[in-house]
Formats: C-alpha cells, sequence, structure tokens
C-alpha cells in the first residue's frame, strides 16, 4: 500500500499507556483500556466495539487472502474432486467406441481405504477406553495417580458418553483420511452445553498454503463452512454474530450460506506487531460478523518491565490453535498437506478401469458380431429377430446364402490386456496392504506360522500410518485437556456405569500429568494382541510376577467383556479368619522351635555337668558344708535357663490360646448369624403356609483351628516333658507380680 493511501490509526491509544499495552474500545468504552490478556480472557468480540471501516478493512484483507491461497491449489482440488468421484463410482457418459459402451469403475481405493478403516477403527476406540493419563515425577503418597485416574476416567466419559459427535467423526476420520491423505478435526468449548465441542473439516474445506510449515505460525488460513439464512439471524439475535442487514433475494432466501471463518494476523492496536484474530465472513457480501482473539492469555509474552512498558513490550503472541491436523502419508515433496491412497493409486486405478472396459466391449463387439450382405439375397438387411427354434425363409438357394453374407472380423478380448489387469490389481494391493492374507483370505493349506509373517510383513506400512494417527491424536486429546482446565465447572459429576464421580477443575489444572491415546501404536491386530498374551502367559505361575494381572491381560487380547466377574471376590470374614489362624499356627511354628532350643541347651548343660563330674577324684567326699563354686553357678544358670524357658513357653502359650479364641468366636458369631438367617426364613415360610425351605449344611468346621488345637496340644505335652527333665527342682516360686523368686 502506498504511503498517501495509508488509512487514518484504527485506535486510539490511551496517552499516559505506551502504544502496545493495550488498546482503546469505541462508544460507550471510550476511556477504557483494554489490554490483549484481558480481550483473551473475557472472549471479547470486537466487531462489537469497532467502528464499520475498520471491520470492512479486515474483511477485505481476509478475503484477499483466502482468494491468494485457493488460488495456488487449484490443481490440487481438481485432483481432489476427481478422486472423490472415483471412490464414489461416479460414470461419465462414454461415447467412444460406441455410445453405450462400458463404464466400468474397479473400487481399488475404495477396497483400500475400506480395509484400513476396518482395522484403525477398532484399535482407537476399545473397550469404551480412549484416553489414559500418565503420571510425570516422583509420587511417593499415590496423590498424582489417583487425580490420573479421576482425569482419564472423566476423559473417556465425555469422549464416549458427554461428546456423541465424537466417535462418529471418528469413524469417518479413519475412512476419509486413507482416500484424500489429509483431514482435520477442530476443538473448542462448547458453553450451551459445557463440554468440549469437535468437528470433522476436510483438506478441501480448510484453505491454507501449500508452503505453510504449521496452523500455528502460517499467517493466515480459513475454514469454509456453511449456514442456512435463518441460522445466521439466529446467531444474530444471539448476540453470536454482529447485527447487519445482509439481503437473501429470492432463491438465496432457501439456499445454504457460503461462510469464512479467517484465522489471520492483523495490527489492531497499531504497535507494529499482527497479532493473531479470527474473523466470521459471510462470503458473498464480504460482510464481517464476529472478530474474536485467536489466543489465549498465557498466549502473550512480554518482556521485562521498564519505565516505558511498566506492564513489559509485547515481545509474542501465540496462536490457539483449534484444529489437529491428521496425517496419513507426509507429502513427497514436503508441502504442507499429506497424501492418501486417492493420490497414490489414481493412476492404477484409471489403468484398471480402462483395460477392464476394453476386455467388456471387445467381448460385446464379438458377441454381437455383424458384417455385410450382398445384392443377390431377395430379403432385407438389418437386424433380425429369431424365436428360438425358428427358421426364416429366404428367396435364395443356400449356396447363394452363405456367399452372400460375409462376417464383419472381430477378435477376442486379449490375453495381454487380461494379463496386464492382473498385474495392476495385484500392484495396487501390494501398495495398499490389502492383499488376500491382509483381508482374511488364506490359502487352506497354508501354515499359520506363514500367514503370520505375511501379515507382519503387510502391517509395515500400516503401523508407520497408524503410529502417525496415534501421534495425532495424542494432540488432539491435550487440546480437550487443556479446553477442560480452562472452562470446566470448578466441580463437574459424571456417572461411569452405576458409580456417580466427580472431577474438580482443579484436576485438571494440577502439573505432573500427561495424557495420551490407550490405544497401542505398535499393536493394530487381533492375531498380534493374542501373540503377545500367548508370551504372557508363560510366565503366569512366575512367582516373580503377579499372575491375575497376566491373565487378565491375557482376556483384554481376547476382547472378553467383564473380566472382573471371572475372579472370585473374596469374603472378608473368611479373610479375617484366615489370617487369625495363620498368626496362630505362626505362634504353634515358634513354641516348637523354642521348645527344641530349650532342649539343646539343657542336654548342652548336662554335658558340661557330666563332664565336670568325671574329672573330679573318685573317693574324695567332700564336706556338706563345702560348694564348688563352678558347680553351684553351673546349677544356678542351668535353673535360670530352664525358668525363662517355662516362662516363654507359657507366654506362647497363652498367645496362642487367645488367637484360638478369637478365631472360634468368629466362626460361632458366624453360625449364630447363619442360624438366626434361617430361623427367620422358616418362619416367614410358616406365615405364608408354605413348607421351610430345606436349610443348605451348615459351614464345615475350619481346618486351620483344629490346627491350631493339635498345635497346642503339642506344645503343652513339650512344656510337661521339659518340666519333668530338669530334675529335682521342680516347683518354682513366683512373687505376685508372677517373676521367679526360688527354687524348692
Amino acid at each position: 500500500m502506498e504511503p498517501d493511501m495509508m488509512p487514518e490509526p484504527m485506535l486510539e491509544m490511551d496517552e499516559g499507556l505506551p502504544e502496545d499495552e493495550g488498546m482503546e474500545a469505541y462508544g460507550e468504552q471510550a476511556e477504557q483500556v483494554l489490554p490483549l490478556e484481558a480481550i483473551a480472557g473475557q472472549g471479547m468480540d470486537l466487531a462489537q466495539m469497532l467502528p464499520d471501516d475498520v471491520l470492512g478493512r479486515i474483511a477485505l484483507e481476509c478475503v484477499e487472502a483466502y482468494d491468494r491461497d485457493k488460488g495456488e491449489r487449484t490443481e490440487w482440488e481438481h485432483d481432489y474432486d476427481e478422486i472423490t468421484a472415483m471412490v464414489k463410482g461416479e460414470r461419465k457418459e462414454k461415447a467412444f467406441p460406441w455410445p453405450g459402451a462400458s463404464n466400468v469403475r474397479y473400487p481399488l481405493i475404495a477396497t483400500a481405504a475400506l480395509q484400513f478403516g476396518a482395522r484403525a477403527y477398532p484399535a482407537i476406540v476399545k473397550n469404551g477406553e480412549v484416553a489414559k493419563v500418565r503420571v510425570n515425577g516422583a509420587d511417593p503418597e499415590g496423590q498424582k495417580r489417583q487425580r490420573a485416574n479421576r482425569v482419564a476416567d472423566h476423559m473417556n466419559w465425555q469422549l464416549i458418553e458427554d461428546m456423541p459427535e465424537w466417535e462418529d467423526e471418528t469413524d469417518k476420520l479413519v475412512h476419509m483420511l486413507p482416500i484424500h491423505g489429509c483431514v482435520f478435526r477442530q476443538a473448542i468449548w462448547d458453553p450451551t452445553y459445557t463440554r468440549p465441542k469437535t468437528s470433522l473439516v476436510s483438506a478441501k474445506h480448510l484453505v491454507v498454503s501449500q508452503n505453510a510449515k504449521d496452523l500455528e505460525t502460517v499467517p493466515h488460513f480459513v475454514k469454509e463452512f456453511e449456514l442456512f439464512p435463518h441460522e445466521i439471524r439466529e446467531k444474530m439475535r444471539g448476540g453470536q454474530y454482529l447485527e447487519k442487514e445482509i439481503k437473501f433475494e429470492g432463491e438465496q432466501e432457501k439456499k445454504v450460506q457460503q461462510m469464512l471463518e479467517c484465522h489471520c494476523r492483523y495490527d489492531l492496536d497499531e504497535d507494529g506487531y499482527d497479532e493473531p484474530w479470527i474473523a466470521v465472513i459471510h462470503k458473498e457480501s464480504q460482510t464481517l460478523l464476529s472478530l474474536k482473539a485467536g489466543f489465549w492469555p498465557d498466549g502473550v509474552e512480554r518482556g521485562e518491565p521498564s519505565m516505558e512498558y511498566p506492564n513489559g513490550r509485547i515481545i509474542k503472541v501465540r496462536r490457539h490453535v483449534e484444529f489437529t491436523k491428521y496425517d496419513f502419508i507426509p507429502a513427497f515433496d514436503g508441502s504442507f498437506l499429506g497424501v492418501g491412497f486417492g493420490f497414490l493409486l489414481r493412476e492404477h486405478n484409471e489403468i484398471i478401469n480402462t483395460t477392464l472396459n476394453q476386455l467388456f466391449d471387445a467381448a460385446t463387439d464379438q458377441n454381437a458380431g455383424g458384417g455385410f450382405i450382398g445384392r443377390g439375397p431377395n430379403f432385407k438387411g438389418g437386424s433380425m429377430e429369431f424365436e428360438p427354434g425358428e427358421w426364416k425363409q429366404v428367396n435364395v438357394t443356400g449356396t447363394s446364402l452363405r456367399d452372400a453374407i460375409v462376417p464383419r472380423p472381430t477378435s477376442q478380448p486379449s490375453p495381454v490386456l487380461f494379463n496386464l489387469l492382473g498385474i495392476m490389481i495385484e500392484a495396487g494391493k501390494e501398495l495398499s496392504s490389502i492383499r488376500d492374507a491382509m483381508s482374511g483370505e488364506a490359502p487352506a493349506n497354508q501354515p499359520a506360522t506363514t500367514t503370520l509373517a505375511i501379515i507382519e510383513q503387510g502391517l509395515q506400512v500400516f503401523s508407520s500410518i497408524y503410529k502417525r494417527i496415534y501421534r495425532a491424536m495424542g494432540k488432539e486429546l491435550k487440546l480437550i485437556y487443556k479446553l477442560n482446565a480452562a472452562y470446566l465447572p470448578p466441580e463437574a459429576y459424571f456417572q461411569v456405569l452405576d458409580d456417580q464421580k466427580a472431577i474438580l477443575q482443579a484436576d485438571y489444572m494440577q502439573e505432573g500429568n500427561d495424557v495420551c491415546p490407550v490405544a497401542d501404536p505398535s499393536i493394530t491386530t487381533s492375531a498380534q494382541r493374542l501373540a503377545r498374551a500367548q508370551f504372557l502367559l508363560q510366565f503366569a505361575n512366575d512367582p516373580r510376577v503377579n499372575g491375575v494381572e497376566i491373565l487378565k491381560r491375557a482376556f483384554e487380547a481376547a476382547e472378553i467383556d467383564d473380566i472382573e466377574t471371572l475372579f472370585p471376590q473374596a469374603d472378608p470374614m473368611q479373610q479375617q479368619i484366615e489370617q487369625r489362624a495363620a498368626v496362630a499356627n505362626v505362634s504353634v511354628i515358634e513354641g516348637e522351635a523354642a521348645d527344641k532350643m530349650a532342649a539343646a541347651k539343657l542336654k548342652e548343660a548336662q554335658a558340661m555337668v557330666a563332664l565336670k563330674e568325671a574329672n573330679m577324684p573318685p573317693e574324695q567326699p567332700e564336706p556338706p558344708e563345702v560348694t564348688d563354686p563352678m558347680d553351684a553357678a553351673l546349677k544356678a544358670l542351668t535353673l535360670r535357663k530352664a525358668e525363662l524357658d517355662v516362662m516363654d513357653k507359657e507366654r506362647n502359650l497363652a498367645l496362642a490360646e487367645e488367637q484360638r479364641a478369637f478365631a472360634l468366636e468368629d466362626r460361632d458369631m458366624q453360625r449364630r448369624e447363619f442360624e438366626g438367617r434361617q430361623q427367620d426364613r422358616q418362619q416367614k415360610a410358616m406365615a405364608a403356609n408354605a413348607p421351610p425351605p430345606t436349610p443348605p449344611p451348615p459351614p464345615a468346621p475350619d481346618k486351620s483351628l483344629e490346627a491350631v488345637g493339635v498345635g497346642l496340644q503339642a506344645i503343652a505335652a513339650s512344656q510337661a516333658a521339659l518340666a519333668a527333665s530338669i530334675g529335682k527342682p521342680k516347683t518354682i516360686k513366683r512373687g505376685p507380680d508372677g517373676r521367679a523368686i526360688g527354687v524348692e
């Protein structure tokens, strides 16, 4: 634009503030400065504030950029339409080699897309789960894991139950993507339903330069969409669009209107930096109806505060991209949009169609026949109808008739063309990975290992494509995660099966979570899942791994429903009884070990006494009043040790008796409850004049309690034997506190 043609400044800046710190509103809010963060945070529609000439200039620049990008991809859009028509089986009129000639369309691209969608869709959405949340960093108390589980449950409920359009669009996505190579999905917050809302956008209806690197840095891109006139008026009256006069004359009143959602960059505050905005424009009239921020408050990056810029000078404003780009195969020339089977197999499909039609036309020509008739025979030429078994009379001899009719030479369908047809079909299947083994067909006598090897080899191309889908879906889930963190109510409720659960907005705002798809990018077929499950089952009985978890994964790989019902639910009362019985059993074992140790020490002491007595000189009686200090100390030590052993045994015996009493009490309580329930049933049956139901047999006695009793008897017997083996001092004097004070 020439310097003398520059427009007047659109926004009068407050003299007391730097020019890029904010912008003033027009009209009644002329004195209010609007920082960029406030415009984005409050979702202001600037179309309600800016004058008409400013809105007109913005609309004009957006439409010019749109037309420029649209013109760059004219050839691409022509190919897009041709591929769509080919997949849909649309036929064009043919006049060669004759009107009504064969016009067959072989469904090579459509078959490849169906095979891809049939494998990809179940791998993305399986068992009602789409998203999982990983925990980053240390989590010693498990709070991060609990928060991650709440977020995962809520997002899965949103995607499957609360956002019904998401799963339908995913089904469409995996069938559109292999045909055209690139599909977009937009995710925004829907304030009406207080949830995220997604919409599928084809590559044809998202106009962007092929030289773009990504949607965040490209200066301009446009989403084409359609609205009926009454929908436009509804949005005007609801405050979503600026109320402007748009004339719909004649048939336009009933026709759908073309709308443009322009994601552009424009310098509204006259600071020399273009900020990202989203403008909605009526295409035909070029009327701007809405203008909102295309960034979030945290996307505004400012420098350090200074005297000139108290809030910091704006350095960068990052665009908030609402679209997730799904690529099938990256473009071979590095352009923005990916390629699909439609672009790769288009030539194959056209050659196959031409070859098939030539073979059909040759067969039709040969079957129809035709030729020349001389002037000699006296009958009309042209077509002659015959009934089965009918003979026509002609006014000529047979020899003359045979000589007068000369058939036109025709050729049979060419075997060369037939071989070429097979080669092209096989080449197309090889490129699109739809061989017989991949489509579920294989020779009957082919070994299973060979079939699995063919499937694995055929899935190489598919696996790489599926990983791109997995990566793009991870970006989309992060976008939905961010929308929930920004707009979800402080506390929301959702229902999983029969359980009502709560989710907090703070759960999404906390750091340490990373959302990703549930789908495994390395497994795309049931055969692969079952192979891994079979590998894990080899370690089911290994004590170093969790066998129950291995069984669960094997059932999940086989897609068994209600896995939890296959595992028995433990009875809390029975678990408590078993725990107490186990404690009592441990006490019995410890008592037996202490008994053996005491017996060993007693034998050692007796051996020491016997050795000392053997070393004493014979026939030398000692005076009664004189006692060997060594012998006295040894005997005292022996008696003290025996006393301590008896005390330990008594303590262990008391502990075991207490545990056994607890177990018996629990069993008696359980039996009394059972008898009470049975008595109630009998009384109800008698009241109803019906014979009482046959009572089930009482619960079998707990064998673990019998084992405890046997163990206690063994301890008592060993205690008696130990007391008898100690010797003369058989009675131990005890004080009031139970402690030993002497021996009788």
